[in-house]
């Protein structure tokens, strides 16, 4: 908020989207669905490990 330059609403903007898997997989294991959760959690995971691995460096937006 105190610098809304073009960077920092950008990295918001990516924090926000990735927060979402695993605030689903939260609810998804609060309405009975364990097995779900874990697989949204491991879709999670194997994000993080891609988005490290691959494009360092690269900006596409």
């Amino acid at each position: 908020v105190g610098t809304p330059t073009g960077p920092v609403v950008r990295d918001a903007t990516r924090r926000g989207i990735l927060a979402m898997v695993p605030l689903q997989a939260a609810l998804t294991a609060r309405a009975g669905r364990p097995i779900d959760a874990v697989v949204l959690l491991a879709v999670d995971a194997l994000g993080i490990l891609l988005t490290r691995r691959g494009a360092r460096g690269r900006e596409i937006t």
